[in-house]
């Protein structure tokens, strides 16, 4: 029947593939961690070309309201954990982090040339069998940026790998006629040493962690300068290992 929306493994099919893909994005996206009665929200610019160059820059960051204590990452599961910096950049080699505040950066080569996605529209999170890892309904059509958007819910089965055990839910919010995810939230039980490190003492029985990202604003298959995923520091600034 027209207008009734796709079914749930077929929108987990699209989700998957890459041959539905814009060629370019161009976007702002905001992305808020809570935790621990704490939030803080980041807002950044965003430059891809598919298959593999990618760069963002941070707009600004702002601690909406102090955490009762710090993390670090230890552990990732997924690519955008470990990979913060006020310059992120990375192309099939290669991935370069630029610190504004340390005026330092590194680079880190990457084994094996890339020829997949990068971070803007990865679903490296729900892996690459999701229906059997997850449990999934659909949620609804929300409107993300201004682009109709088909909500997916994802709880994790006994199948889940070792990594994303500690999940309690994903929501993704998937373009509908790009496929990719315009919208993401994420809540993870947050235990100390393994994916994640405290240098205070915490009871961890009741706290999880909530990650948030959506795109603000998107303009998609523009055309984008060469220039943009070259990476110049200032000359001042420090390599560092």
């Amino acid at each position: 029947m027209n207008g009734e929306p796709p079914s749930v493994e077929k929108i987990v099919e699209r989700l998957q593939k890459e041959d539905n893909l814009p060629d370019t994005i161009h976007a702002k996206q905001v992305k808020q961690l809570e935790y621990g009665n704490g939030l803080k929200e980041t807002e950044v610019e965003i430059w891809e070309s598919l298959p593999y160059q990618f760069r963002s820059e941070v707009i600004s960051t702002k601690v909406i309201q102090e955490f009762d204590f710090e993390i670090s990452v230890i552990n990732s599961p997924v690519s955008e954990f470990g990979k913060s910096g006020d310059i992120v950049l990375q192309d099939r080699n290669k991935i370069v982090i630029y610190d504004e505040k340390q005026n330092t950066y590194k680079i880190h080569p990457l084994q094996s040339p890339r020829e997949q996605i990068g971070h803007t529209i990865t679903t490296t999170l729900i892996g690459s069998s999701p229906l059997t890892t997850f449990n999934i309904s659909y949620e609804g059509v929300e409107y993300v940026a201004d682009r109709k958007a088909y909500v997916l819910r994802f709880q994790p089965t006994e199948m889940v790998n070792s990594f994303l055990e500690n999940l309690d839910y994903i929501f993704i919010w998937i373009d509908s006629e790009y496929w990719f995810p315009m919208k993401r939230e994420v809540e993870y039980k947050i235990k100390d040493g393994e994916i994640f490190n405290t240098h205070e003492s915490v009871d961890f029985q009741e706290i999880d962690l909530l990650q948030k990202r959506k795109f603000k604003q998107v303009d998609i298959n523009t055309e984008l300068s060469a220039s943009i995923f070259d990476f110049d520091p200032p000359k001042d600034a420090k390599r560092i290992d």
